[in-house]
């Protein structure tokens, strides 16, 4: 068990300095350079990036089936979300986050989203009812 969390303890900070070195602040995605990019094709994660908006190159990754962008200055989620068709999991936790997009609900493959601590003032009555989402976690601060 300890060796199992040290791995992924490792592989963590490992991936972690990779992206901050590949990609600096802004984090842009270059997959036309990179050869971890098919690595990462299905799940990326931008945690902890310092980033304010979720980019056009995150956007253009349309086989992701997670995306995780917690603890990030992300104000809004773009409409063009909905470009992310194979999305399974999306975590957005602890941003700045207002409202959510309505176009966010159509993805009918989305299973999971986390958008607690951030600043939503309400929720669409359209996440309860066209979304077959099996956990919604929202905490309000």
């Amino acid at each position: 068990m300890f060796r199992f969390i040290f791995l992924t303890f490792w592989f963590t900070l490992v991936f972690s300095t990779w992206l901050q070195t590949s990609y600096g602040e802004n984090m842009s995605l270059n997959t036309s350079s990179s050869s971890f990019a098919t690595d990462i094709s299905q799940s990326l994660d931008l945690t902890g990036s310092q980033i304010i908006f979720v980019s056009d190159e995150v956007l253009a990754q349309t086989d992701l089936e997670e995306l995780w962008i917690d603890d990030n200055q992300i104000t809004e989620i773009p409409e063009d979300i909905s470009r992310l068709i194979h999305l399974k999991r999306l975590s957005v936790y602890k941003n700045q986050l207002r409202m959510l997009p309505e176009s966010l609900f159509n993805l009918t493959n989305l299973e999971r989203i986390n958008f607690s601590v951030n600043n939503l003032s309400s929720l669409s009555d359209n996440i309860w009812g066209q979304l077959r989402i099996r956990i919604i976690k929202h905490v309000k601060d």
